[in-house]
């Protein structure tokens, strides 16, 4: 499509050009004067091609547009000429055997394919006008995304006794919490393979459940209080800084950019927070509460919110099968975790309220991956569809309970597991 398009775009600028730029052929009342044409370009020899696309001075002090005595404004000129000609030839009645002399391309396989298109001064502006971008005079480059990720997430946690047993007291368990976060991704790369790349994405939470569990004994044995609320508010932010190097580069499919292989380290910054109201009892088997169903107090039952600061290495790889379509896969390892917990029970008069429980652990481990189908739209654009996954998992740290008397203990804290799973997708701008 692209090779027809442009070359007809071309013919309508010879059009535009011949009319502010041919002369006026003179007629006559004469019939029997004989037309004559200038020499066709497929005729001209190849010297005298090379000629007009020699580089020329322009007259210094040239009061009137000095453009026009540029090598390709006078190549434009007489090719505009020599089609004015055989239009103007046409609608003088001239006969088609003789008109077929005088310009012998004009056959029936000439009107199906001009032989104007195979003028190399008209192939050339059609190259230039269909190339793809081309960074190869530069040493910089870079790309932004507008992405999306459909996703949901759970997160728990528990504390133990500060006697140390139970080794778990009270557990909490974040489930389904559904998310639409969006966002915007960005890499600046450098020509020797160096890269930076950021990303930020955010979003509301749409829906979920909370479950809290109580145990009398060790290994979540005698549970004594479970309730389940409703958990569809607050938002989720992440944030992450990678610098990498391009280790590989190797061309697979001709037309098509190379294949690359990047080794990744950088930062992550991902916070969760959650709220939970409409709280149901449901189960009460030392008849704690006295009944099972909706609390009489229907209000905001829980908040908390989850901080985990992170180092991660990992990799890049991007295989293009097809001058359209490359496979993107990306895996981290996060070896090095820090986690910031807080929770307010709401309902709880004898706990603080700013917050009820803080805790904080420095270990931890977390992977992620993700895979992704790339199509590239021209050579700026791409749209991308796949799919992300993230766990982490901490360790043991302690946690401080406040009370409303303002006092102060601390307690075990058993650490978090979070994990966000779902689709991505986006489109890529490149510059």
């Amino acid at each position: 499509m692209t090779n027809t398009r442009f070359p007809f775009l071309c013919f309508l600028l010879l059009l535009l050009a011949n009319c502010a730029w041919s002369e006026p052929l003179t007629s006559t009342s004469n019939t029997s004067t004989s037309h004559a044409p200038p020499t066709p370009f497929s005729q001209k020899s190849q010297s005298q091609v090379a000629a007009t696309l020699e580089p020329t001075r322009l007259p210094v002090g040239r009061p009137l547009l000095p453009i026009l005595d540029d090598p390709l404004a006078r190549r434009i000129k007489e090719v505009a000429s020599d089609l004015s000609w055989q239009l103007q030839s046409l609608s003088q009645g001239m006969a088609w055997t003789q008109l077929r002399q005088t310009w012998t391309p004009l056959s029936r396989e000439a009107w199906a394919r001009p032989s104007l298109l195979d003028d190399p001064m008209v192939q050339r502006l059609s190259e230039v006008i269909t190339a793809p971008k081309d960074n190869r005079d530069s040493n910089w480059s870079f790309f932004v995304e507008p992405v999306a990720w459909m996703s949901t997430a759970r997160t728990n946690w528990s504390i133990g006794h500060p006697s140390g047993s139970p080794n778990i007291l009270s557990e909490l368990k974040w489930q389904h919490m559904h998310s639409a976060l969006a966002g915007l991704r960005g890499q600046i790369n450098h020509r020797s393979g160096w890269l930076f790349r950021g990303s930020v994405m955010g979003g509301n939470i749409q829906s979920g459940v909370l479950t809290d569990l109580d145990f009398y004994s060790s290994n979540r044995q005698d549970m004594y209080s479970y309730t389940e609320s409703r958990a569809n508010s607050d938002n989720v932010f992440i944030a992450t800084t990678d610098f990498g190097y391009t280790i590989m580069r190797w061309p697979v499919v001709n037309h098509a950019p190379p294949s690359t292989l990047t080794l990744l380290i950088g930062y992550q910054y991902w916070r969760e927070r959650y709220r939970a109201d409409q709280t149901v009892i449901k189960a009460d088997p030392y008849n704690l509460y006295g009944f099972t169903g909706p609390i009489s107090q229907q209000g905001l039952a829980i908040s908390e919110e989850f901080e985990w600061h992170s180092l991660r290495l990992g990799f890049n790889e991007t295989f293009w099968f097809h001058p359209r379509l490359a496979l993107e896969a990306e895996g981290f390892i996060l070896p090095v975790i820090l986690t910031k917990m807080e929770d307010i029970h709401h309902l709880r008069a004898d706990s603080g309220q700013n917050p009820t429980l803080r805790a904080t652990t420095a270990n931890g481990f977390g992977a992620e991956w993700s895979a992704t189908l790339r199509f590239q739209m021209t050579d700026r654009w791409q749209t991308f569809v796949g799919y992300q996954w993230w766990h982490m998992k901490t360790g043991e740290g302690t946690a401080t309970r406040f009370f409303s008397d303002g006092t102060s203990g601390t307690q075990p804290f058993n650490g978090t597991e979070v994990q966000r799973q779902g689709v991505l997708f986006g489109i890529r701008a490149s510059f």
